[in-house]
């Protein structure tokens, strides 16, 4: 089998937004995006106590790009100006479309604030090609029984099919651009293969305890897989809470693009 191999790997760095703990790796220092995603950030995982202010997300705009937003433990309360509302539990997600504009907000429920808890929420950014910037403006939430969980890595991991088509299964987001996106929980010593091919741009982003990657390690980041002609790539991996995979066609531009200095 051919594989395509990791490149480089880019760990996030920290930025908390007042209480809310916050790693960021991509924007960061010396990369500024993975074409076409713009923007990842890991929120938590931290515990609220009672009497809490909640997420500190309230009503700002957005346009040109869509929003992936992954609750992994907590809650997350969304509103928009095109009437979209909803609460998504641990396990959700949530996928918006900015396109033409609009403004929304990410708070924390009612009763999170005054009961407090886990939290740790992950978001992601893709943007849109230009003809596709000024779509109307959308929202989906999912509950976690709405998204299919498959088996994979011989048993050993668990693969939440967000978008795309997978071993004759089909995500329940039909993104604008042909994304392929899924989530995993995997086991320790966990092999998972799964189909790159070589005209996608690939975004795998882990978040465990600590990550074993071929050549190179980080504990809490991106990674980004060399363009050469291949159709699958494979990780092995300890225990994780959960680690991301999108894949999109290039665009024109060049997939990283990173500081010249």
């Amino acid at each position: 089998m051919t594989s395509r191999s990791i490149s480089a790997l880019h760990p996030a760095y920290r930025d908390d937004i007042a209480d809310l703990t916050t790693r960021r790796p991509v924007p960061a220092p010396g990369l500024e995006q993975v074409d076409p995603f713009l923007f990842l950030n890991h929120h938590g995982p931290q515990t609220y106590a009672p009497g809490n202010g909640g997420l500190p997300f309230g009503p700002h705009p957005h346009r040109g790009f869509e929003t992936v937003t992954f609750v992994l433990t907590g809650n997350l309360a969304h509103h928009d100006t095109g009437g979209h509302e909803s609460v998504i539990e641990a396990g959700g997600i949530q996928w918006m479309t900015a396109g033409s504009g609009l403004i929304h907000a990410e708070i924390s429920t009612p009763s999170f604030k005054r009961t407090g808890g886990p939290l740790e929420i992950v978001q992601l950014w893709v943007n849109l090609p230009a003809r596709l910037k000024m779509t109307k403006p959308a929202y989906t939430g999912l509950q976690v029984d709405e998204i299919p969980a498959l088996p994979i890595a011989d048993g050993k991991g668990t693969l939440n099919l967000i978008s795309g088509d997978f071993e004759g299964h089909v995500g329940p987001i039909r993104s604008l651009t042909d994304v392929f996106m899924t989530t995993t929980r995997l086991e320790a010593g966990a092999r998972l293969a799964l189909p790159a091919p070589a005209h996608r741009s690939v975004l795998l982003a882990s978040f465990p305890e600590r990550s074993q990657l071929p050549a190179r390690s980080s504990t809490n980041g991106i990674s980004s897989l060399s363009t050469a002609t291949a159709t699958r790539s494979s990780w092995v991996l300890p225990p994780t809470r959960c680690c991301f995979l999108a894949m999109l066609t290039r665009s024109e531009s060049p997939w990283f693009r990173t500081d010249p200095s």
